[in-house]
């Protein structure tokens, strides 16, 4: 199912750029978007606080999955995360700059320019030689729902976001230079068969003092990524992510603890929980297995099932090794074989 996978780099030019946005390029087997528009410093002052607390979620389709609100909890003998909600979902304790996963976890917001909305979805630093990359889900990064398939704009990572509870990025506002998504989920209109595609790498520069400084200097180290074959079997997982969607504000990070397997219905690169319902904002989230990096929330099953369920792109199939390999001789420089 994986064979022939390439990767797509979204690169935003740096602000000493002026030319307009250039036609995509063939760089050693992936094609680089350029957003010559967008420079490092522009995007962090378009990302004002009023302007992320109002940002809507991004959702991987606009297909009409809500059936039955209702039918979207999971049942109670199904939760595990202590002190979990109807959805599964525990608050994270603040602040979030203090530990671990918090810590690496944050806000990747961006604009749809069909659409005119700002989006945001739910993100990680990730373990690597750059240290500079971030893991989320494809459809955070390029739409597939309504108005045709597009790239976002003005993408950023905030790490650690509202950690005091004050609306503010204690760690900084890290504009996007380059993104990174698999071709199938480029390529194609959005299906369930698209779903072990969508992961996403972002390579991210500072944008205030010390623009030399790399996002695995400011936050600690990234997650490894788990990149041997798949478990067999259950496993248990912790998937963190700022829900945006129903009663949740979108500012406050949450965790939902799950049992999940792989989901041989959906396609091999997936694994499948109703232990979590993902609702809007949660995507993209990074799933911690072990203290690694097993893969990044997804989608969540069609809200008319009474049991629910949520799937989960996984970081050990080829899409996402392919990303990273990418990712990483990219910001080796110029130098490096590609």
């Amino acid at each position: 199912m994986f064979t022939g996978v390439t990767a797509i780099a979204m690169t935003t030019a740096v602000a000493s750029a002026a030319q307009p946005a250039a036609d995509p390029f063939a760089v050693g087997g992936a094609v680089a978007w350029r957003h010559s528009q967008e420079s490092p410093a522009e995007v962090a002052r378009y990302w004002q606080p009023e302007r992320v607390r109002r940002a809507r979620p991004a959702l991987p389709t606009d297909l009409p999955f809500r059936l039955n609100l209702r039918a979207l909890t999971i049942p109670a003998t199904k939760v595990l995360t202590p002190g979990g909600d109807s959805y599964g979902y525990a608050p994270v304790a603040r602040p979030y700059i203090r530990r671990g996963p918090e810590r690496v976890t944050g806000l990747l917001v961006g604009h749809d320019p069909a659409t005119g909305q700002d989006l945001t979805c739910g993100a990680a630093v990730v373990r690597s030689e750059s240290k500079s990359l971030v893991a989320t889900a494809a459809h955070c990064v390029f739409a597939n729902r309504g108005g045709g398939r597009r790239r976002l704009t003005h993408v950023a990572f905030l790490p650690a976001y509202n950690s005091a509870g004050d609306g503010t990025a204690p760690l900084g506002v890290w504009p996007a230079v380059r993104r990174w998504v698999p071709e199938r989920w480029w390529s194609r209109p959005y299906s369930f068969r698209s779903l072990p595609y969508d992961i996403a790498l972002v390579t991210v520069r500072s944008s205030g003092r010390g623009a030399d400084r790399l996002l695995e200097d400011v936050t600690g180290p990234g997650l490894k990524p788990r990149l041997r074959p798949r478990w067999t079997g259950t496993a248990e997982v912790d998937m963190y992510g700022y829900p945006a969607d129903l009663h949740y504000s979108g500012a406050d990070m949450h965790r939902c603890r799950a049992q999940a397997s792989d989901s041989d219905t959906f396609g091999m690169g997936l694994l499948l929980t109703r232990n979590c319902q993902i609702v809007g904002g949660g995507s993209g989230g990074p799933v911690i297995a072990g203290g690694t990096l097993a893969g990044v929330a997804s989608s969540s099953g069609p809200y008319g099932d009474p049991l629910g369920f949520s799937l989960i792109t996984t970081t050990w199939q080829r899409p996402f090794r392919t990303l990273l390999a990418r990712a990483e001789r990219a910001a080796a420089g110029p130098g490096h074989p590609r």
